[in-house]
């Protein structure tokens, strides 16, 4: 499986319908420092990323940017955790679906965290939405 570390524009969830659609929705994993919540359909493109790091708890502008850039350097590096293979009968290669459709990353704590910390908890979040997800589509219930 090719790794594709980038994070392109198209791949930021920007419009305020998908916004409203991924608050409303219930499905959410949670792990300090984050609450990531999803929509857990799938999908062929990598899913839509929203990062939200509150004003509330950290008053800097340059604070919130820093905690931005560590969230999304961490999701760009590990996003590829949230591709299943398939490999159909009839054709060569294999087939790269994403389990879920959009993402919003929450950082709830009230202090910053080092780079490794983070990628670590980004690193266990998605594993846990692609195993809720994958669990979900396998056996629908």
């Amino acid at each position: 499986m090719k790794k594709k570390y980038s994070f392109p524009k198209s791949e930021k969830l920007t419009e305020k319908k998908s916004i409203d659609a991924i608050f409303k929705t219930k499905k959410m994993v949670f792990k300090f420092p984050f609450k990531i919540l999803y929509l857990g359909k799938e999908n062929v493109k990598p899913p839509k990323t929203l990062i939200s790091v509150p004003k509330r708890s950290f008053k800097k502008a340059v604070d919130r940017n820093l905690l931005k850039r560590r969230i999304r350097e961490g999701y760009r590096l590990h996003k590829y955790i949230l591709q299943i293979s398939q490999k159909e009968e009839n054709q060569k290669e294999e087939k790269h679906i994403f389990v879920c459709e959009s993402l919003a990353f929450m950082y709830i704590a009230k202090e910053i965290l080092p780079s490794e910390k983070i990628h670590e908890k980004i690193i266990f979040l998605l594993n846990e939405i692609k195993k809720n997800s994958y669990t979900n589509v396998e056996n629908p219930t």
